[in-house]
């Protein structure tokens, strides 16, 4: 009795199904990230930063960068 191997079988000449359902499958999963990828970076670059609602109004004295030294010491900041 002859136990068939796997040198026994042939190869078929053309793609198998699983062989084609697999590209398929996965052809549509690289296409699906590509187009989430695509619509991520259009978002990002076609959108703008929030602005200011209200301009910041400042005072002498709160903060940021100091007065000038010709400015004088502010009684404020005393």
């Amino acid at each position: 009795m002859h136990n068939p191997t796997l040198h026994d079988v042939e190869a078929p000449s053309a793609p198998s199904l699983t062989r084609l359902l697999d590209a398929l499958a996965l052809g549509g999963a690289l296409w699906l990230a590509w187009r989430a990828c695509q619509r991520r970076h259009r978002h990002r670059h076609h959108s703008r930063c929030a602005g200011t609602t209200v301009p910041m109004q400042t005072w002498e004295g709160e903060g940021g960068r100091p007065p000038p030294p010709e400015h004088g010491v502010s009684t404020a900041a005393t």
